[in-house]
């Protein structure tokens, strides 16, 4: 009950103050099994500043009603307090640590395994909290790719834990008391906005060009509409790499359409009213932003970087969930990613196919198909550079032997005498080629020799013996823990712990059989999840264009009293009332 985990980022920096904070929300309420505080993305360049503003409306507006309705969804791997005992609870960590056996079970178990293990607690009737002045920094995606990969794991994770969670909602309501009917509905018109969003962002835009540049109805829908099917089509036959550089340019173009959006409110103001709709949405936006911004002065200047949030708003809900939908197959995590070290037998493999493609090359070579020998000659070129190199080197050798011997010769004919003998001097000025290196059998690395030390080494492996982190940690002798007391777990604890790592944390063996298949089956989920989403997607955008197409047209109304001044009289002398009904745009 009183053992909790600090779970972190190795990038994150925080205060005592902050941990604090959390522990307290934890003292205050025993179903507490998680809180969270406030997370500050740091770095430099657009991206971050954007994902200031993002983090910082995230945690103004949506955590906090959350908070307030019911309980908050995800409580971030990267600085977060969880309870043990809420942990150890039945269908918590046994289920978290189940292996995946659905495609949906990838989406949900590895991309977002913070947001996972929350929704566990939840179902379980526990609450998760969050501290508004705990304040954590962590280091956020600087380049575009990153950031479209990061996000590119967390949308499907989100929405597919939304779905357990909506799907189960009625259990979850009756377990945990902290959840009402009030906030299952929250949940489900924020799910609907994003299933609606990139029509909705199509129709924004088209509506903006009908205004700025007065184009017909027909064509600023087909403009708006050909970039999104295009890049769809795109991401379904290309790879990560092109979609990523389609991606980036078509987030580009959409920053002028957004600055075009801006100006066609602008006259729609003035010209037309400033009550319109679009005018109203934009306005009530904007004020938001700056209450909220009101109640946290400490990071007013945040609302700087809103401008680049609304430039975004075309890539981020529009070309950034055709990405993350269409690559729901791919469960690699995308960032902070360590490269795999290869084996010496892939090295080798590699090395071979690299030959190969150059030998393909020469033979494909333009030279080669009008001079059959000029590879000949190239290769007698090559073969003759070598053999000059390797003479240098066994001319340097040669030297030093033959001065060897003849100070020998001399020492053998003078025995008796003092001998003057030649220096025997060997270049060490060796080119970087030339330098000696050890190769580790298991590592795909090489170092330079230095010189060795043996007394410093001996010293190192006894210090490396004697460290042992049940007994005496490494971590002890740094000067910031000296003159602390060092404590032992008792066995059953130290017991109880090494077998929790060997039941829920030992690595899984890969089984590429199995990988293959898990991929088949999350493609064809892939596939039936955007032919859903691009269907009603598409109806959304048909009902709504219908209704900017359709003619005003004149409802008569049957009246049986009316005042002189409001009646008006058809042919057969009958009272009616006219309305007209306004085209919706």
């Amino acid at each position: 009950e009183n053992t909790f985990l600090l779970a972190l980022d190795g990038d994150v920096d925080f205060t005592p103050g902050a941990v604090r904070l959390l522990l307290d929300r934890m003292r205050k309420n025993p179903r507490v099994g998680a809180a969270c505080g406030r997370i500050h993305p740091i770095g430099s360049g657009p991206m971050v500043w954007y994902q200031k503003f993002e983090y910082a409306v995230a945690h103004w507006l949506q955590k906090s009603t959350e908070h307030v309705l019911g309980c908050v969804l995800c409580s971030p791997g990267c600085f977060s307090l969880f309870r043990g005992s809420a942990l150890m609870d039945d269908n918590v960590m046994h289920k978290y640590t189940t292996k995946p056996t659905e495609p949906s079970h990838h989406l949900m178990y590895d991309q977002g395994e913070d947001r996972w293990l929350c929704t566990l607690l939840l179902q379980q009737g526990y609450r998760v909290d969050y501290a508004a002045a705990s304040d954590a920094f962590t280091y956020a995606p600087e380049g575009f790719d990153e950031y479209f990969n990061q996000r590119r794991r967390w949308t499907p994770s989100t929405i597919a834990n939304i779905l357990d969670l909506l799907q189960d909602g009625r259990n979850t309501v009756a377990s945990n008391n902290n959840i009402s009917w009030l906030y299952i509905v929250y949940q489900a018109a924020l799910m609907v906005s994003t299933i609606i969003g990139p029509a909705t962002v199509l129709m924004m835009i088209a509506g903006a060009l009908l205004t700025v540049f007065s184009i017909d109805l027909i064509t600023s829908y087909i403009i708006s509409l050909i970039p999104a099917i295009l890049f769809f089509i795109i991401c379904f036959v290309f790879n990560t790499k092109i979609q990523l550089i389609v991606a980036q340019i078509l987030s580009g173009i959409y920053v002028f359409i957004m600055m075009v959006v801006f100006v066609g409110a602008l006259i729609t103001a003035v010209t037309v009213t400033p009550y319109h709709p679009s005018v109203i949405f934009l306005s009530g936006l904007v004020l938001i932003f700056l209450i909220a911004a009101a109640f946290h002065p400490r990071e007013f200047h945040n609302l700087i970087f809103g401008v680049l949030y609304f430039l975004w708003v075309p890539s981020g809900f529009l070309v950034l969930i055709i990405y993350s939908l269409c690559n729901l197959h791919v469960v690699s995590w995308g960032t902070r990613e360590v490269p795999k070290k290869k084996t010496k037998a892939e090295l080798e493999q590699e090395e071979k196919e690299k030959k190969a493609k150059e030998e393909q090359k020469k033979k494909e070579s333009f030279w080669n198909k009008f001079f059959p020998f000029f590879n000949l000659v190239q290769d007698l070129k090559h073969t003759i550079t070598e053999k000059m190199t390797s003479d240098k080197g066994h001319d340097k050798l040669t030297e030093v032997l033959i001065k060897m011997n003849e100070n020998l010769e001399k020492i053998n004919k003078n025995r008796d005498s003092v001998v003057e003998l030649e220096d025997v001097v060997v270049d060490e000025n060796k080119s970087k080629k030339e330098k000696k290196t050890v190769r580790f059998s298991n590592k795909n690395e090489e170092k330079e020799l230095d010189e060795f030390d043996e007394e410093t080494y001996v010293k190192q492996k006894a210090d490396k013996n004697i460290m042992f982190d049940l007994v005496n940690p490494a971590w002890v002798k740094e000067e910031m823990f000296s003159g602390g007391e060092l404590m032992q777990m008792i066995p059953e604890e130290r017991d109880f712990w090494e077998g929790f790592v060997n039941t829920y944390l030992k690595p899984l063996d890969k089984n590429k059989e199995k990988e293959k298949k898990d991929t088949e089956k999350l493609m064809e989920l892939r596939n039936n999840v955007c032919g859903g989403m691009a269907l009603v997607n598409m109806l959304w955008v048909a009902i709504n264009f219908m209704f900017q197409y359709k003619k005003p047209t004149v409802i008569d109304i049957p009246l049986s009293v009316l005042r002189p001044s409001a009646v008006y009289r058809n042919g057969d002398g009958t009272k009616v009332m006219k309305v007209a009904k306004y085209n919706l745009r």
